[in-house]
Order: C-alpha cells, then sequence, then structure tokens
C-alpha cells in the first residue's frame, strides 16, 4: 500500500517503533496506538505527564493519514474508584481520553471536529496483568 510504505511508514520508522511506552498496530487500513496509562498520567490522575508532550509531538505526521474520526478510548483496570473528582471508572477513562485528545487538538495536530473520545471503564481488559489494561488508545482509519 502506497500511504502506509511512503508516508505512514517514515513516521513508523521514524518515531512509532522507538518509543517503548507505545504500542501499535499497523494495517492495511488503521492504526491502532496503545498508550500504557502508568506513561500517561499518574495513579487516579487524568493530569498528563510531561513526558507525553514530546511523544505526542515527534508523532504529528501520523494524523495526516487518518481517514475520518480519530477516536481516542480510555480504559481503566478492575479496581474501583470513588472520588470527588472520579466518582466512578467510566469517569476517569473518559477524562483520560479526553486529555489525550485536547493536548492533540492544542497542539494544532488534529481538527477537533475528527476527534470522538469514549470512555470504556474496565470492560474490554486485554492482560491478566492488570496494569496492562490501563490504557488509552488512539485509532483512525487511514486514507487510501
Amino acid at each position: 500500500d502506497f500511504c502506509l510504505s511512503r508516508g505512514l511508514g517514515d513516521v513508523y520508522k521514524r518515531q512509532i517503533h522507538k518509543d517503548k511506552n507505545l504500542k501499535y498496530s499497523i494495517n492495511d487500513d488503521e492504526v491502532k496506538l496503545i498508550l500504557p496509562s502508568q506513561y500517561l498520567f499518574k495513579s487516579g490522575s487524568a493530569v498528563l505527564k510531561l513526558s507525553v508532550y514530546d511523544l505526542m509531538l515527534k508523532i504529528t505526521d501520523i494524523f495526516a493519514y487518518a481517514k475520518g474520526d480519530v477516536l481516542f478510548t480510555g480504559h481503566t483496570d478492575d479496581v474501583s474508584i470513588n472520588t470527588p473528582e472520579f466518582p466512578s471508572n467510566w469517569h476517569l477513562s473518559a477524562a483520560r481520553a479526553s486529555a489525550l485528545a485536547q493536548l492533540v487538538v492544542t497542539k494544532g495536530q488534529i481538527d477537533s471536529k475528527k476527534i470522538k473520545v469514549i470512555g470504556l471503564s474496565s470492560n474490554f481488559p486485554i492482560s491478566k496483568v492488570r496494569s496492562e489494561n490501563r490504557r488509552v488508545e488512539i485509532s483512525f482509519k487511514i486514507k487510501s
């Protein structure tokens, strides 16, 4: 695929595969970036760590290949939270996805009209290791 091998492939080679905190999958028509919450946030918080700013600035080019919406999806582990700021894991997962989406918009990386934010709480674990389930995923279809 021309898009993947030329443009998106260049972004991948330049940054994505170098960052050990970022997991990814790229196939013929979709990109999914998986950012572990412990890299993004302190425990129980939705305030982004400063290290995230550098990473997101390094991968700005990847959003040029988005066809349609870019989905920011927050996930938590199965330990319930109940604080004044986050009365449930739903609130925390949505706030974390929103924080990362807001950073991308603020830095001018993508038009805010293309962003969708979803908080899925602990409903879609990817591992038996609790910490691996705390994450924000960014996914989008690739332009042909």
